[in-house]
């Protein structure tokens, strides 16, 4: 079974009761979509990605989710809402890492 989640605040909830996952680890990427040239500028849209393999009394499930987090522009003011918002996505996986004595990894688990 797999649970996708279209958030980390979701992706944390469902983990919240959560107290073992697969090699006590959740795996962190963020992507770079190819420039964006719709209103004239150049830039990046920003995707944050984030898996585990939840152990439970039943057996087990894949978590994943995913997060547009913006777009990072090229042009002159270079402005990088994007690489903000998966560095505070960055964060609070971290949080919960810690608080569980969970590992962050980068990289995605391949299904």
């Amino acid at each position: 079974m797999r649970i996708l989640c279209k958030s980390a605040d979701d992706f944390l909830r469902n983990l919240k009761a959560t107290r073992s996952i697969y090699l006590e680890a959740i795996w962190f990427d963020v992507s770079y979509d190819p420039p964006l040239n719709d209103d004239g500028s150049v830039g990046h849209e920003v995707i944050a990605q984030f898996s585990c393999v939840v152990l439970n009394s039943q057996g087990e499930y894949i978590l994943q989710g995913g997060e547009s987090c913006g777009k990072d522009f090229d042009d002159g003011d270079g402005e990088k809402d994007g690489t903000k918002r998966a560095e505070e996505i960055r964060g609070m996986l971290s949080e919960k890492c810690a608080e569980m004595q969970w590992e962050l990894i980068p990289g995605l688990l391949e299904f």
